[in-house]
């Protein structure tokens, strides 16, 4: 009889706590995001240096959109670019101003010619007309989650906090010859009157920027369907020319040349990341990296869009790493992140604008990796008898639309990160392996050079006190042990909610550097006795 009260009591509980977590400041899976997380790397030797190398992940097509940045009455009526015969995942972004001195749309028309029928799914879309250049609600609506903003850092301060437009993905049979617009566009033309997230017949006004993102998927033929981005004055007068205006270098004053479009066989960038540390590693020293760098000696030698052949590697080993930027332009830079954009000229020649040819100013490809979405998993393994803290720091010269996640994928913080160093702090258990997942995207019209570190630190007896409270069993920190902290420690086992940082170590309840079904079971039996 008694059990069956204590289950009663017990249960009766959790229906309660359920108000209580609904208002706590615990994090549930509320942001949206198309692009797996990198697979943790195994940890190495200890206190050595990590080996840091990026990939670009397969299985998808990247199409980027930024030339000419600047849009002129002479590009109305036009398909600024062209990606064909694409299938399966396809990302696009772009950033475009408009100076035509006349209200236009943009869209992304997706054409089928493929002979056959198509089902298209869109499942992540971002589109903002006349905001500003960083496309800060662009990316709000993308991830779908409000951005934390940090404190003012010069021109890139942002002064609103934008609720993401809730969006469901949807999917869209289209027969052969027809068109719709994945993004942006106009309905009145489009197969079916289709407008997607309500992006359709949104006009940029003079003046104005338009920045866009969509992630969507195309079932269908290998070849004839294709992308094409387009400037037009309305539904009644649509872009359906097959040429390009392609890849301008110079027009009537206005070079273009350093800027860049073109399509990639890849989706993102990745890198996964590992170090093994004990008590001898220092308190205060950043985590040590080792990586290779290719790049090439003579590039003026290549001429307009030539490849480069006299090829060198150094090493680099230091306590920072660096992306976004070609390593023509520093060669302490990965390099290995880089995006290849494959393109046409105005006059319809193929070129590839990437670190092994020059552009079409004769020069490295200004390219800076603006709005590739990059999956990182960092992992710290403490193979010491003490807590350590590990602090992730990020400069960059612009701003980072920001995803930091656990483990399970659980999103612990979002902040549009600004010039400053530091990001985030986690902390690593004695005996733990520790993995973060980062997941973020340097916005449009900002700047390359993004210098990563994290620095190792020894914890305060004050930050031991607030991160293992009173009470091993109090996970929230109310000064009690009920139903709420069984209710958090099984969604956080289940994978449904993730927790702020500090909190995470009240839930190792049996000590050995893992949180999981033992853990929820110890707790569970404590909050049925009581």
């Amino acid at each position: 009889m008694r059990k069956n009260i204590g289950s009663v009591r017990f249960f009766t509980l959790i229906l309660s706590a359920a108000f209580v977590f609904s208002m706590s400041s615990w994090t549930a899976f509320a942001y949206s995001t198309p692009f797996a997380p990198a697979k943790p790397a195994s940890p190495g030797e200890v206190n050595k240096a990590a080996e840091v190398k990026y990939a670009l992940r397969e299985g998808g097509t990247f199409i980027y959109q930024n030339n000419p940045e600047q849009i002129f009455s002479y590009n109305i009526g036009k398909a600024l670019s062209i990606s064909d015969d694409l299938t399966g995942d396809v990302f696009f972004s772009s950033e475009n101003r408009n100076l035509t001195g006349e209200r236009v749309l943009f869209g992304l028309q997706l054409r089928n010619d493929s002979g056959e029928g198509i089902k298209v799914t869109v499942k992540n879309i971002g589109w903002q007309s006349g905001i500003d250049w960083f496309g800060q609600k662009e990316w709000t609506d993308f991830f779908q989650v409000a951005y934390e903003l940090e404190p003012e850092s010069g021109s890139y301060a942002f002064s609103q906090v934008f609720q993401p437009v809730k969006f469901t993905e949807e999917t869209y049979e289209i027969p052969d010859g027809e068109y719709f617009y994945v993004a942006g566009g106009s309905s009145e033309d489009a197969y079916e009157n289709i407008n997607v997230g309500g992006t359709a017949n949104v006009y940029v006004e003079n003046g104005k920027l338009i920045n866009s993102a969509v992630f969507f998927h195309i079932d269908g033929p290998e070849k004839g369907v294709s992308a094409a981005y387009v400037c037009y004055r309305s539904g009644l007068t649509p872009v359906t020319s097959g040429v390009q205006q392609g890849y301008i270098v110079e027009k009537n004053g206005e070079a273009f040349g350093r800027q860049y479009l073109g399509s990639a066989p890849y989706l993102c960038a990745e890198a996964s990341i590992a170090w093994n540390i004990d008590d001898g590693f220092q308190s205060g020293k950043n985590l040590p990296v080792r990586y290779d760098v290719t790049y090439y000696m003579n590039t003026p030698a290549a001429g307009t869009y030539g490849e480069y052949t006299d090829v060198r590697t150094r090493t680099v080993s230091a306590d920072v790493w660096r992306t976004h930027l070609n390593p023509q332009s520093d060669n302490t830079f990965v390099g290995t992140d880089m995006m290849p954009f494959f393109c046409v000229t105005d006059t319809g020649e193929p070129v590839v604008i990437d670190t092994k040819h020059n552009d079409g100013t004769g020069k490295p490809a200004n390219i800076g990796n603006w709005m590739v979405v990059y999956e990182e998993a960092l992992t710290v393994r403490n193979s010491g008898t003490k807590i350590r803290k590990c602090t992730l720091s990020m400069s960059n010269k612009g701003v980072n639309a920001t995803n930091i996640k656990d483990s399970n994928g659980g999103l612990i913080r979002a902040v549009y990160h600004h010039n400053r160093s530091e990001v985030f702090s986690f902390y690593v258990l004695p005996g733990e392996t520790r993995t973060i997942l980062l997941e973020y995207v340097l916005l449009a019209n900002s700047y390359g050079n993004q210098e990563h570190r994290i620095r190792v630190d020894d914890m305060t007896d004050a930050e031991k006190a607030s991160i293992l409270g009173e009470f091993p069993e109090d996970i929230n920190g109310d000064g009690k042990v009920n139903a709420v902290d069984y209710m958090l420690e099984k969604r956080y086992v289940l994978r449904t909610a993730s927790v702020p940082e500090k909190t995470r170590f009240r839930m190792d309840l049996n000590g050995d550097g893992k949180i999981n079904l033992h853990d929820y079971t110890l707790l569970k039996r404590k909050v049925l006795s009581l």
